[in-house]
């Protein structure tokens, strides 16, 4: 570049290290409207919840199938790798609501499709860049489920979440740190228990 032979390279900005996160009254708010909200599609709502309940990213919701909801005890329950996850009453309704009402099924979906988000390309999923552009209209974005991760450290240790939710061990704990979260002696509490 001193040169002259090389133009100028522009380099794309870090990204913060720590990721920004809306207030906990706002991620509830957003979930109320989810719960609440007739006017927002069944398929944003279902996806929202899963989002700012779970801190699951879109990648993932878009690949839920019907039979990661599972009754058990007469609730909806979630799988999420190994474990099942329980549903509270409300978003157990909805999810209800949107196996038995998806759209796609006619045309270039199956009425026999697993898919929870069926795609209209026949035997895929909706596409996790349409689902996403449909929650950011909301207000569902990347802070609402760091947001939601937030909350979930505050009650579950890190090596734990991170292991349920299939997420990058050291980017939880991190997280956790920045939190200020100390889950050191939950080993200790659970030998105790």
């Amino acid at each position: 570049m001193s040169t002259h032979r090389r133009a100028p390279l522009q380099l794309p900005p870090d990204r913060q290290s720590a990721p920004l996160a809306i207030t906990e009254a706002a991620r509830l708010d957003l979930l109320s409207h989810c719960l609440d909200d007739d006017d927002i599609a069944l398929v944003d709502r279902v996806a929202g919840c899963l989002v700012l309940l779970y801190a699951l990213p879109i990648s993932r919701i878009n690949r839920l199938r019907r039979t990661d909801f599972q009754p058990i005890d007469g609730r909806l329950a979630l799988r999420l790798g190994d474990d099942l996850v329980p549903v509270p009453a409300p978003l157990g309704a909805l999810v209800e609501r949107l196996v038995g009402g998806r759209d796609h099924l006619t045309s270039a979906g199956h009425p026999d499709s697993d898919w929870l988000f069926p795609g209209r390309c026949a035997g895929q999923p909706i596409e996790s860049e349409q689902l996403g552009d449909r929650l950011n209209r909301h207000g569902i974005n990347r802070a609402a489920r760091v947001a939601a991760l937030d909350a979930l450290l505050a009650t579950v240790p890190a090596p734990v979440l991170a292991k349920l939710l299939d997420r990058r061990p050291w980017r939880v704990a991190d997280r956790s740190k920045n939190l200020g979260t100390d889950w050191r002696r939950y080993v200790a509490l659970r030998v105790q228990s």
